[in-house]
């Protein structure tokens, strides 16, 4: 079974992602409070993110970095003509490797790792995102291996950290079509997710390496 590749994260990567947490803070707020990490180490992992799907893409990860975020970002990233959010996930190791055989190429592969309504099986958008979302065309989601992380004593965790792992793209006119929610879809102690969110299905989720040949095939014209 042929796994998706994962985007290293390279040295200047790790210390950018650093300098412009430091840069951030405390200007935004994150979408979602993450109880396994501090406020700044998600705000790394958003970063991080950004860059390892600009590399993917093959854009320059480092002019696509803003000079201040004294307001919210009208889109992470550019394909064409179509404005990117990009949405990373830290998940444990055994759903990081699950999800690696998952996404690979439509129909996504069912063989009892990940599923709609089961723990990891939604990607999340929190609804407090609905009216921004409406000014980009495209989301991607991806995700980090979170046991993968080694803490330093500032706080930072990047030593050992897996790269990031496209998981697939939903256009942003599909995303709005879906509820906003309160109620996880699955049994759990905590049966609510920590704020209301649009809760995208997995198996709505569309090939990034599809997006990706369509891209390279309509660069100056591209449109999700």
């Amino acid at each position: 079974m042929q796994k998706q590749i994962t985007i290293n994260f390279t040295n200047e990567m790790i210390e950018q992602s650093i300098i412009q947490t430091k840069k951030r803070n405390p200007d935004l707020k994150p979408h979602f409070e993450n109880l396994n990490m501090t406020k700044e180490q998600g705000h790394q992992i958003g970063f991080l993110g950004e860059f390892a799907a600009c590399v993917y893409f093959g854009l320059d990860w480092l002019d696509n970095i803003r000079s201040d975020y004294k307001t919210i970002d009208t889109h992470d990233l550019t394909l064409g003509n179509a404005k990117v959010d990009v949405k990373t996930e830290s998940v444990p190791d055994n759903i990081f490797q699950m999800l690696q055989t998952q996404f690979r190429k439509r129909p996504f592969l069912q063989h009892g790792s990940i599923f709609d309504d089961k723990p990891y099986g939604r990607r999340l958008i929190n609804a407090g995102q609905r009216q921004e979302l409406e000014k980009k065309h495209v989301v991607l989601f991806g995700a980090v291996n979170r046991d993968s992380m080694i803490e330093h004593e500032d706080g930072t965790f990047l030593i050992g950290l897996s790269g990031w792992l496209p998981l697939g793209y939903v256009t942003v006119k599909n995303a709005l079509k879906y509820p906003i929610i309160e109620d996880k879809p699955f049994v759990a102690k905590k049966h609510k997710y920590p704020t209301p969110v649009m809760a995208i299905k997995s198996s709505d989720l569309l090939s990034i390496d599809d997006l990706k040949e369509k891209y390279n095939q309509h660069k100056n014209t591209f449109q999700s």
